[in-house]
């Protein structure tokens, strides 16, 4: 048994829970599934190439470069 599942077990044993309680798991399940999503910036919002363009213009307002390679391969040679 792992350290994990043997703190579960001891978990479940001191909240007198079974492993295979599926009411429980529906409902934790439930519950996720409804939980909000919470605060996502308008510039998460944006598409992929206005969010790369965006992120480019930030680093540069911060005395930082960007450079754009053809291939993550390329990533080691350009640092």
């Amino acid at each position: 048994m792992t350290a994990k599942a043997a703190l579960l077990a001891r978990l479940r044993s001191s909240l007198q829970v079974p492993a295979d309680d599926s009411a429980r798991k529906a409902a934790v399940a439930a519950r996720l599934k409804s939980a909000p999503n919470g605060v996502i910036p308008a510039r998460g919002q944006l598409p992929a190439r206005a969010q790369v363009e965006l992120f480019i213009a930030m680093v540069g307002r911060c005395a930082a470069t960007v450079t754009r390679l053809k291939s993550p391969k390329d990533a080691p040679a350009a640092v």
